[in-house]
């Protein structure tokens, strides 16, 4: 799922994404792909890159981030 947001003007930076998965529990981030791979617990579970942050999704979750507003990756 895209989850695009009001930072589309600027990058996320690692302090912004901490700050959003905080609710959520800790995350590290690593430099990748021109953004930042976000992972928990050693598995990546988003990407952010220019204006946009890719969750990875599964069966479960799909429906819920889509009436959220997001859309897949392509």
């Amino acid at each position: 799922a895209t989850i695009h947001g009001a930072w589309a003007e600027s990058p996320l930076r690692p302090d912004d994404i901490r700050e959003l998965f905080e609710p959520t529990g800790p995350v590290s981030i690593r430099r990748m792909f021109g953004g930042h791979g976000i992972f928990r617990d050693g598995l990546m579970i988003a990407i952010a890159a220019d204006d946009a942050l890719w969750m990875k999704t599964g069966a479960e979750s799909r429906a819920a981030f889509g009436s959220a507003g997001s859309r897949p990756f392509s």
